[in-house]
């Protein structure tokens, strides 16, 4: 009990140094400026894929135009004359790939969604390619969508683990489907 109750109480103080850290992110100056600092660049990246909504301004190329379209009042916010990366991976897309390469790069997981919601019940309930894992996997691609939202992932990292997930979600699509092909034939299956 004497062990329980100490390390109740060392959590409580490790929790109250977090907070604080927590609040000062949250309700400081600095972080109300970071976050505003981010609006020139998402109304540049608005303003880039207005102007070329096809094909866009080309790969790798938004930090060479955003400044063009930066425009230093948004609102009530004046931005300061530094040049910001973009923090939306998906609005960088837009910009630079236009609507080609952004239906490039989501029709695959819009592919994926549908298919995974049309053969979910057709998925085994356990095993490594059951429905429990095909779930787990959505739950990261969703994770990779919110994270694409603030931060532009262009690291190989970042693609790679969306490229990897959405591949995985084929595999179990794929196998399953596969699996149940085989058992509409009479062939029996052993997992």
């Amino acid at each position: 009990m004497i062990v329980v109750v100490l390390a109740i109480l060392a959590g409580s103080f490790l929790i109250i140094g977090e907070s604080r850290m927590i609040q000062d992110r949250f309700y400081s100056e600095e972080s109300e400026s970071s976050a505003l600092s981010r609006l020139p660049v998402t109304l540049a990246s608005l303003r880039m894929f207005s102007s070329k909504p096809i094909f866009g301004w080309g790969y790798g190329n938004f930090d060479l135009f955003d400044r063009q379209f930066y425009d230093n009042t948004v609102g009530s916010f004046t931005a300061d004359n530094k040049d910001h990366a973009s923090h939306n991976f998906f609005l960088t897309i837009l910009a630079e790939q236009g609507l080609v390469g952004f239906v490039l790069y989501m029709a695959p997981l819009l592919i994926l969604l549908a298919r995974s919601i049309k053969n979910y019940s057709k998925l085994s309930e356990q095993g490594l390619l059951g429905r429990k894992f095909l779930v787990i996997l959505w739950w990261i691609m969703g994770n990779l969508v919110v994270l694409n939202n603030f931060v532009s992932l262009t690291v190989v990292y970042g693609v790679g683990l969306w490229w990897i997930t959405l591949g995985l979600i084929a595999s179990v699509l794929n196998s399953n489907q596969f699996n149940w092909i085989l058992q509409r034939k009479g062939v029996k299956i052993t997992s």
